[in-house]
């Protein structure tokens, strides 16, 4: 399963790598990551990256709810064989 979402951090802090660390260890490989202000002080994450082992949507979303200090606003989950866009908004904290 293929990935992309945004996520918007509560501090200026709470950066890039923190974000990612969690992914990797929980199992996601990273296909590309970038980082820029949001303008509420923040950071808006963006991340694209498929799962190593057979992850589901709710293992994801749990995945991504474990990420302290930020909400994630969109996600896009493409699947074998087609693509499901699940939008949301979420404060994953």
């Amino acid at each position: 399963m293929k990935f992309s979402c945004a996520l918007e951090t509560s501090s200026e802090r709470i950066r890039l790598v923190n974000v990612i660390s969690p992914l990797i260890k929980a199992g996601y490989q990273l296909v590309s990551q970038k980082q820029e202000p949001s303008e509420n002080g923040g950071n808006i994450i963006h991340v694209i990256a498929r799962s190593l082992g057979s992850k589901t949507q709710e293992d994801l979303i749990e995945d991504l709810s474990s990420i302290e200090g930020c909400t994630l606003f969109n996600l896009e989950i493409e699947e074998e064989g087609g693509s499901s866009a699940a939008p949301a908004k979420k404060d994953i904290r």
